[in-house]
């Protein structure tokens, strides 16, 4: 295994903040973490990978996994309503609030298969960019 040579030397140079605001733009841009990876391979003139990412599916993404939180959080909600109402209140008024979460339940499912069918049609208007 090679070892690590320590950096031990300073290179100075002196930029104008229109050319560091550059090199700054240009180093967000690319695969480096840090900025002085970067300039280091600069001046090596080492070819810099530039990150390629689709922001829109980047965007959808985050959107998508909040959606599926929301949902999941209601999902929970209700399964624990459902479990609580079976223990603690058997009887007819126990049934009514039964049948009533049931036909929300229906009600939640309608508007997942909504939701669903939207994403669907943000994914394909992603893709088209």
């Amino acid at each position: 295994m090679k070892k690590k040579e320590r950096r031990s030397k300073t290179v100075v140079v002196s930029v104008t903040p229109t050319e560091l605001a550059a090199l700054k733009e240009k180093f967000a841009g690319t695969n480096h973490r840090i900025f002085a990876e970067f300039v280091r391979a600069l001046l090596q003139q080492e070819p810099i990978v530039k990150k390629v990412r689709n922001q829109s599916l980047d965007d959808l993404h985050n959107e998508l996994i909040s959606i599926k939180n929301e949902l999941e959080t209601a999902r929970r909600s209700f399964t624990a309503a459902v479990e609580h109402l079976q223990t603690h209140l058997p009887g007819p008024a126990g049934q009514e609030i039964l049948e009533f979460l049931l036909a929300e339940e229906f009600s939640l499912t309608q508007n997942m298969t909504a939701i669903k069918t939207l994403l669907i049609q943000l994914y394909e208007i992603c893709l088209q960019k």
